[in-house]
Protein backbone atom coordinates (compact mmCIF):
# COMPACT_ATOMS: atom_id res chain seq x y z
CA UNK A 1 0.00 0.00 0.00
CA UNK A 2 3.16 2.07 0.95
CA UNK A 3 4.69 1.66 -2.02
CA UNK A 4 1.69 2.52 -4.47
CA UNK A 5 0.54 5.64 -2.58
CA UNK A 6 4.27 6.38 -3.46
CA UNK A 7 4.22 6.19 -6.83
CA UNK A 8 0.78 7.96 -7.05
CA UNK A 9 2.05 10.94 -5.84
CA UNK A 10 5.12 10.79 -7.80
CA UNK A 11 3.14 10.81 -10.69
CA UNK A 12 0.91 14.11 -9.43
CA UNK A 13 4.64 15.73 -8.51
CA UNK A 14 5.86 15.12 -12.12
CA UNK A 15 2.79 16.72 -13.30
CA UNK A 16 3.04 19.66 -11.03
CA UNK A 17 7.19 20.18 -9.50
CA UNK A 18 6.56 22.21 -6.86
CA UNK A 19 4.75 19.56 -4.81
CA UNK A 20 8.55 18.17 -4.61
CA UNK A 21 8.81 21.14 -1.76
CA UNK A 22 6.10 19.59 0.34
CA UNK A 23 6.07 16.28 2.38
CA UNK A 24 3.94 13.18 1.47
CA UNK A 25 1.13 13.59 4.29
CA UNK A 26 0.82 17.57 2.67
CA UNK A 27 0.35 16.49 -0.36
CA UNK A 28 -2.27 13.84 0.06
CA UNK A 29 -4.59 16.92 2.16
CA UNK A 30 -3.72 19.14 -0.69
CA UNK A 31 -4.94 16.20 -3.60
CA UNK A 32 -7.95 15.45 -0.95
CA UNK A 33 -9.60 18.74 -0.84
CA UNK A 34 -8.36 19.48 -4.47
CA UNK A 35 -12.18 19.86 -5.56
CA UNK A 36 -12.92 22.72 -3.24
CA UNK A 37 -9.83 25.53 -4.06
CA UNK A 38 -10.19 27.27 -1.47
CA UNK A 39 -9.62 24.76 1.41
CA UNK A 40 -5.73 23.95 -0.47
CA UNK A 41 -4.31 27.20 -0.04
CA UNK A 42 -3.13 26.80 3.56
CA UNK A 43 -0.23 24.81 1.97
CA UNK A 44 0.35 27.85 -0.77
CA UNK A 45 3.60 28.95 1.40
CA UNK A 46 4.90 25.51 0.98
CA UNK A 47 5.22 25.82 -2.71
CA UNK A 48 5.62 29.75 -3.39
CA UNK A 49 8.21 31.81 -2.72
CA UNK A 50 5.72 34.78 -1.14
CA UNK A 51 1.78 33.87 -1.97
CA UNK A 52 0.58 33.20 1.40
CA UNK A 53 -3.09 33.48 -0.24
CA UNK A 54 -5.19 33.38 -2.94
CA UNK A 55 -8.56 35.77 -2.98
CA UNK A 56 -11.92 33.67 -4.08
CA UNK A 57 -15.20 35.46 -5.55
CA UNK A 58 -17.78 34.50 -3.38
CA UNK A 59 -20.92 32.61 -4.69
CA UNK A 60 -23.86 35.45 -4.52
CA UNK A 61 -26.87 33.18 -3.28
CA UNK A 62 -24.47 31.59 -0.69
CA UNK A 63 -21.79 33.55 0.23
CA UNK A 64 -19.13 30.43 -0.02
CA UNK A 65 -16.09 31.17 -1.58
CA UNK A 66 -16.26 29.46 -4.86
CA UNK A 67 -13.22 27.85 -7.20
CA UNK A 68 -12.39 31.44 -8.73
CA UNK A 69 -9.61 33.28 -8.03
CA UNK A 70 -9.59 37.08 -8.40
CA UNK A 71 -6.50 37.98 -6.27
CA UNK A 72 -3.06 37.26 -4.51
CA UNK A 73 -1.69 38.23 -1.35
CA UNK A 74 1.86 38.05 0.47
CA UNK A 75 2.75 37.09 3.23
CA UNK A 76 3.27 40.55 4.78
CA UNK A 77 -0.52 41.45 3.28
CA UNK A 78 0.37 42.91 0.23
CA UNK A 79 -2.69 42.42 -2.44
CA UNK A 80 -2.27 42.31 -5.76
CA UNK A 81 -5.76 42.01 -8.12
CA UNK A 82 -5.79 39.82 -11.08
CA UNK A 83 -6.68 41.64 -14.71
CA UNK A 84 -9.32 38.80 -15.37
CA UNK A 85 -10.02 36.12 -12.80
CA UNK A 86 -8.43 32.59 -12.80
CA UNK A 87 -11.42 29.69 -12.97
CA UNK A 88 -9.19 26.71 -10.82
CA UNK A 89 -11.12 23.41 -11.69
CA UNK A 90 -10.22 19.85 -12.74
CA UNK A 91 -7.37 18.19 -11.11
CA UNK A 92 -5.35 19.92 -7.95
CA UNK A 93 -2.17 19.40 -10.09
CA UNK A 94 -3.86 20.85 -13.34
CA UNK A 95 -5.79 24.12 -11.44
CA UNK A 96 -2.78 24.76 -9.73
CA UNK A 97 -0.43 25.08 -12.96
CA UNK A 98 -2.84 27.39 -14.71
CA UNK A 99 -2.98 29.35 -11.10
CA UNK A 100 0.89 29.66 -10.96
CA UNK A 101 0.87 31.03 -14.79
CA UNK A 102 -1.88 33.00 -14.33
CA UNK A 103 0.20 34.59 -11.16
CA UNK A 104 3.16 35.37 -13.28
CA UNK A 105 1.00 37.17 -16.08
CA UNK A 106 -0.33 39.76 -14.20
CA UNK A 107 2.84 40.12 -12.42
CA UNK A 108 4.46 40.79 -16.28
CA UNK A 109 1.26 42.27 -17.66
CA UNK A 110 1.24 44.97 -14.80
CA UNK A 111 5.07 45.11 -14.95
CA UNK A 112 4.44 47.00 -18.37
CA UNK A 113 2.05 49.35 -17.44
CA UNK A 114 4.26 50.34 -14.28
CA UNK A 115 7.28 51.00 -16.67
CA UNK A 116 4.99 53.52 -18.63
CA UNK A 117 3.39 55.27 -15.65
CA UNK A 118 6.33 55.57 -13.93
CA UNK A 119 7.29 59.04 -15.94
CA UNK A 120 3.63 59.67 -16.43
CA UNK A 121 2.58 59.95 -12.81
CA UNK A 122 3.44 61.77 -9.75
CA UNK A 123 6.39 59.20 -7.72
CA UNK A 124 3.80 59.34 -4.67
CA UNK A 125 1.01 58.01 -6.63
CA UNK A 126 2.51 55.70 -8.75
CA UNK A 127 4.58 53.85 -5.65
CA UNK A 128 0.82 53.35 -4.06
CA UNK A 129 -0.76 51.82 -7.39
CA UNK A 130 1.73 49.03 -7.88
CA UNK A 131 3.48 46.51 -5.94
CA UNK A 132 6.54 46.38 -4.37
CA UNK A 133 8.18 43.65 -6.91
CA UNK A 134 7.03 45.87 -9.95
CA UNK A 135 7.92 49.21 -7.96
CA UNK A 136 11.71 47.79 -7.83
CA UNK A 137 11.68 46.24 -11.31
CA UNK A 138 10.70 49.31 -13.12
CA UNK A 139 12.77 51.75 -11.16
CA UNK A 140 15.95 49.36 -12.20
CA UNK A 141 14.42 49.60 -16.24
CA UNK A 142 14.50 53.14 -15.98
CA UNK A 143 18.13 53.48 -14.29
CA UNK A 144 19.30 51.29 -17.00
CA UNK A 145 18.09 53.27 -19.65
CA UNK A 146 18.90 56.44 -18.74
CA UNK A 147 22.39 55.58 -17.50
CA UNK A 148 22.84 53.84 -21.09
CA UNK A 149 21.05 57.63 -22.61
CA UNK A 150 23.85 59.37 -20.05
CA UNK A 151 26.53 57.68 -21.51
CA UNK A 152 25.43 58.15 -24.92
CA UNK A 153 25.25 62.10 -24.88
CA UNK A 154 28.78 61.47 -23.24
CA UNK A 155 30.13 60.33 -26.67
CA UNK A 156 27.81 63.06 -28.17
CA UNK A 157 30.46 65.63 -26.60
CA UNK A 158 28.61 66.36 -23.20
CA UNK A 159 31.24 65.88 -20.50
CA UNK A 160 28.65 66.17 -17.86
CA UNK A 161 25.95 63.97 -18.68
CA UNK A 162 26.84 61.04 -16.37
CA UNK A 163 27.41 64.32 -13.06
CA UNK A 164 24.15 65.37 -14.64
CA UNK A 165 22.42 62.36 -14.39
CA UNK A 166 24.03 61.29 -10.70
CA UNK A 167 22.62 64.98 -9.51
CA UNK A 168 19.19 63.64 -10.48
CA UNK A 169 19.25 60.07 -9.15
CA UNK A 170 20.13 61.96 -5.74
CA UNK A 171 17.32 64.37 -6.10
CA UNK A 172 15.33 61.23 -6.48
CA UNK A 173 16.74 59.98 -3.09
CA UNK A 174 16.00 63.64 -1.47
CA UNK A 175 12.23 62.76 -2.03
CA UNK A 176 12.00 59.38 -1.33
CA UNK A 177 13.54 60.53 1.86
CA UNK A 178 10.60 63.46 2.43
CA UNK A 179 7.83 61.00 1.56
CA UNK A 180 9.01 57.70 4.18
CA UNK A 181 9.24 60.47 6.80
CA UNK A 182 5.33 61.23 6.07
CA UNK A 183 2.08 59.38 6.80
CA UNK A 184 2.26 56.42 5.27
CA UNK A 185 0.62 52.96 5.44
CA UNK A 186 2.85 49.90 6.63
CA UNK A 187 2.95 48.38 2.83
CA UNK A 188 3.78 51.44 1.22
CA UNK A 189 6.57 52.77 4.13
CA UNK A 190 8.06 49.22 3.83
CA UNK A 191 8.32 49.62 -0.39
CA UNK A 192 9.85 53.10 -0.14
CA UNK A 193 12.33 51.93 2.11
CA UNK A 194 13.66 49.15 0.07
CA UNK A 195 13.37 51.50 -3.00
CA UNK A 196 15.83 54.05 -1.19
CA UNK A 197 18.57 50.70 -0.78
CA UNK A 198 18.10 49.99 -4.36
CA UNK A 199 18.67 53.80 -5.04
CA UNK A 200 21.75 54.37 -3.15
CA UNK A 201 23.13 51.36 -4.30
CA UNK A 202 22.84 52.68 -8.14
CA UNK A 203 23.89 56.34 -6.64
CA UNK A 204 27.16 54.74 -5.31
CA UNK A 205 27.34 52.68 -9.18
CA UNK A 206 26.94 55.64 -10.73
CA UNK A 207 29.18 57.70 -8.40
CA UNK A 208 31.99 54.60 -9.94
CA UNK A 209 31.33 55.47 -13.00
CA UNK A 210 31.89 59.01 -12.70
Amino acid sequence: CQRSLSDYLETKRKKFPRFYFISAPDLVDVLSKGKHPPAVQEHFYKFTDAIASIGWLENPETGQEMGVADRMAASDGEMVPFGLPCECRGAVEDWLSRLMRHCASTLRDQLGDSVNAYLEMPRDKWIGEYCAQLILTTSQIWWTSEVNQAFERLEQGNESALKDYAANVVGGLNSLTTMVLGELTKGDRMKIKTLITIEVHARDVLNRLV
